[in-house]
């Protein structure tokens, strides 16, 4: 989710009930295909024996996952200017800020009781709000790595149901959370520069 660069117990609250949704509507799914892929709760009328990967394949997707977590800085760096800023918001990142964590709703709600609250506030936490959003970007790679390895099994074994399913979860999780990294550290990367967003700037 969304990386937070300031304290508010309104906001905090609100964050952590995100969070469990998120736990809940993107790892409950991954769960039950694993599950159902192993046996433990497969439905009925699905195939029967033995479905699942071998351990040693099992293990080297799990560590392809966290590819992520040895990647260059580079990797991360956001690229492109005011293009790349509307092209991020024609594909939706400004709706979903909304409704994310730190997103503009959180926030508007924090500052019913801090009016002065801001998740950037100045170009110093602009710069650590920054790197955070990084770390939480990183995070999400690995989560899409699962998800979608996860969604390629799903389909090699003909659940395109499950596929499906995956897929879209994976896009709204993962694929959403990454773009919408990108398109705020783009934002503070003109916030540093004096751009003509350095004011006011809302992270989210």
């Amino acid at each position: 989710m969304e990386a937070a660069a300031a304290k508010n117990p309104t906001v905090e609250r609100a964050n952590f009930a995100l969070v469990m949704a998120f736990a809940g509507l993107w790892l409950t799914p991954i769960f039950q295909f694993w599950g159902a892929v192993h046996g433990a709760f497969r439905p009925k009328g699905y195939p029967t024996g033995d479905l699942a990967p071998s351990l040693a394949w099992f293990l080297i997707g799990l560590a392809v996952c966290f590819v992520p977590c040895v990647l260059p800085p580079a990797f991360y760096a956001p690229r492109g200017g005011r293009k790349a800023v509307r092209l991020l918001e024609r594909l939706g990142v400004r709706a979903f800020k909304r409704v994310t964590t730190n997103g503009d709703l959180v926030n508007r709600w924090g500052r019913r009781r801090e009016p002065d609250y801001r998740v950037v506030r100045d170009a110093e936490s602009a710069a650590e709000w920054a790197e955070k959003a990084r770390e939480a970007e990183r995070n999400h790679w690995v989560f899409l790595s699962m998800g979608a390895l996860s969604a390629v099994y799903a389909a090699r074994l003909g659940w395109y149901g499950w596929t499906a399913g995956l897929v879209f979860s994976n896009v709204v999780f993962n694929v959403y959370p990454i773009l919408l990294q990108r398109y705020n550290r783009l934002r503070v990367r003109r916030l540093l520069s004096g751009g003509p967003e350095a004011a006011p700037f809302e992270a989210g």
